[in-house]
């Protein structure tokens, strides 16, 4: 394991990692931790002991678990992501939150799940259209993974946020249509993250 100058940064077995503690014991004042190597730069984690919570465990070798985010907690990381790094015009978590995207409509699980019984609601508030229907639900999701207090300050950031998203998905392709599509989209999460 070889470390960087920022202090989260390492390389273990030739792979990039970024290590970010939380937590109560770590957190001044709460969501957010300093890094010794940077005192002066505050790191956000806001909402990362709920996504941990969240988190799927995967077993490895040697009796070791690693808990993974699920799509929608790695969301509300890129969100919160998304958010702090807009302040230098950064926009690279917008494209990951294109993958999750990707991820919930090319899901014929989750389509198929709009049918049932419990999800049917989300389905015709979005008028049967199963696209706006999944953006919705994965905000919805997502807004289950937090409590109170943590929803209420992702909000906030979520609406500075709702404007570069729409810009950066409706960049991936150069069609009018597209554009329209991915900026339904954006809001049809934002009726999902906001519903109570």
């Amino acid at each position: 394991m070889r470390g960087s100058s920022s202090g989260i940064a390492f390389t273990v077995a030739g792979m990039h990692v970024d290590v970010m503690p939380f937590g109560h014991e770590v957190e001044r004042p709460a969501g957010t931790v300093t890094p010794p190597p940077r005192p002066d730069e505050p790191f956000s984690v806001l909402g990362f002991e709920s996504v941990f919570r969240s988190g799927v465990k995967v077993a490895l070798p040697l009796g070791k678990d690693l808990t993974l985010p699920t799509p929608e907690g790695f969301a509300l990381l890129k969100i919160a992501a998304l958010h702090d790094r807009l302040a230098w015009n950064q926009l690279k978590d917008a494209q990951d939150l294109a993958v999750v995207r990707r991820w919930y409509l090319g899901s014929t699980y989750l389509a198929d799940r709009l049918y049932d019984e419990d999800l049917l609601p989300v389905l015709l508030a979005e008028g049967v259209d199963p696209s706006l229907a999944l953006m919705r639900l994965w905000g919805q999701v997502c807004a289950a993974l937090l409590g109170v207090e943590e929803r209420r300050i992702l909000l906030d950031q979520w609406s500075v946020c709702v404007s570069p998203l729409e810009r950066v998905w409706a960049a991936e392709k150069r069609d009018r249509v597209w554009r329209a599509q991915a900026v339904a989209l954006v809001e049809a999460f934002d009726r999902g993250i906001r519903a109570t």
